[in-house]
Order: structure tokens, then C-alpha cells, then sequence
């Protein structure tokens, strides 16, 4: 009876993980697109492009970066001690990111996705 009832909890939430990785595969390509941070005299943009389904890597003037997922709109950059966290609307869309860079003392500077 036991074993039954451990074997039904652990299909249970076999089911959940599956549903939950399948949710955050479509959610993935949200965070995919170019962003212009509105500089005085220019826009500087970057892009995030999605690699092989699961690599994230940022594109701009400094070169090419991979992103570390560290949760649901968040992502790290270790190498330049960064941070990029994606900001959404009210239907979930995400509209803008904002970078944090420790080495070299930036923090929080938006950009909004076009």
C-alpha cells in the first residue's frame, strides 16, 4: 500500500515538472529580441539571441556574452560581475531589461525592447 501510494506521488510530480519545464520552453523566446538603451546623443542596443534552446548570449559593443539563468527573469553574466533582470507588462510581455555591471560600477540601466 505504502509503495502505491509513494509510486502515485512520484508520477504526480513527474507530471508537474514536465508541465513546468514545458511552460518555461515557450516563455523562453519572450526574452529574445533587441533592446536600445537611450543614451544622450545615441542609442546603444544589444541583442539577446537564444542558442541551441538553451543558451542565452548577449550581443553588443562589448562583444559577445553568455547569460547563466539564475530564475525567472534573471539572468548573470559572472565574468563582468552582471546581472540582467527582464521586466514584463501587465499581460506578461516583457517590455525592457535592466543591467547591473559590477566592474564597472553601472547599475541599473534600462532598455526597452523593440
Amino acid at each position: 500500500m505504502k509503495k502505491k501510494v509513494l509510486l502515485g506521488i512520484i508520477c504526480i510530480l513527474g507530471v508537474f515538472i514536465v508541465a513546468a519545464q514545458a511552460g518555461d520552453k515557450t516563455d523562453r523566446q519572450g526574452y529574445v529580441g533587441h533592446y536600445v538603451f537611450p543614451w544622450e546623443n545615441q542609442d546603444e542596443t544589444i541583442e539577446i539571441a537564444l542558442q541551441d534552446d538553451s543558451t542565452f548570449t548577449m550581443f553588443s559593443s562589448a562583444g559577445k556574452i553568455k547569460l547563466k539563468y539564475v530564475e525567472k527573469d534573471r539572468f548573470e553574466f559572472p565574468q563582468y560581475g552582471g546581472v540582467i533582470v527582464f521586466e514584463r507588462d501587465e499581460e506578461q510581455e516583457i517590455i525592457a531589461c535592466k543591467i547591473s555591471v559590477a566592474a564597472i560600477n553601472m547599475k541599473e540601466v534600462k532598455a526597452l525592447k523593440q
